[in-house]
């Protein structure tokens, strides 16, 4: 009885003093957010991202010459020869053989050329019908190139005093400057071989790693003046 009088009560309290509450609900946006957002010049970028397929070849086959012809180059004379090489299952196959001033090339897998001027100081970008569309003048005499991914060569720069790797990339036709590694030996022929880079100086061949720190020298004679494999 007494616990049902206490209800009775409460409830003709709760009656007489009911106070409604009115709620709301803002968002209030973070000033320091604002204020960063407004000194981006952009919300992010596009990666492009490549990924290298190695295809399975026999190193015995036989090539036969299907065409050939002298295509020339517009600094100081410069002509190579270019010869289209058939597999014998007919399978095209390409290569360029290297006259005067052209001192390395490498193929790309979407038909772009790169071919090294040694004579111009440069390096040039040919389409597939070997016509420069871009090049990029060094300081000093590119020697070799080797590929490093789809889009990205490694191009061997040397002389005197400059012994160094150029990473060059090509974007929309265009040659892109990358990563630039220096050395304090001199340098004439570089490969890659997964993620390592071989180089070759007159008397030794090096081990790098792709960032350019060395690993090991793998070879080194210095009973001649060039007893290193230059290419």
């Amino acid at each position: 009885m007494k616990c049902l009088e206490k209800i009775k009560q409460s409830e003709t309290y709760l009656n007489d003093n009911y106070v409604q509450v009115e709620k709301s609900l803002a968002f209030q946006a973070d000033s320091y957010v604002q204020q960063y957002l407004s000194k981006l010049s952009a919300l992010g970028r596009f990666v492009v991202s490549t990924l290298a397929i190695h295809l399975q070849c026999d190193p015995d086959q036989v090539l036969t010459v299907h065409e050939m012809s002298d295509l020339y180059v517009n600094c100081k004379g410069s002509v190579f020869r270019a010869a289209r090489m058939l597999t014998s299952n007919s399978g095209a196959v390409k290569s360029l053989m290297i006259d005067r001033s052209v001192t390395a090339i490498c193929f790309l897998s979407n038909d772009q050329i790169f071919v090294a001027d040694k004579y111009c100081n440069n390096i040039k970008l040919l389409n597939h019908q070997y016509q420069v569309v871009s090049e990029y003048t060094f300081t000093a005499h590119p020697h070799d190139i080797c590929q490093i991914t789809p889009s990205e060569v490694a191009v061997v720069v040397n002389d005197d005093k400059t012994h160094e790797v150029q990473f060059v990339s090509v974007n929309d036709g265009r040659l892109v400057i990358g990563t630039n590694l220096k050395f304090e030996h001199s340098c004439f022929g570089i490969a890659r071989y997964r993620k390592n880079l071989y180089l070759t100086a007159e008397t030794a061949l090096y081990k790098y790693s792709i960032s350019g720190t060395r690993l090991n020298k793998l070879y080194e004679d210095k009973t001649a003046g060039a007893t290193g494999n230059i290419k």
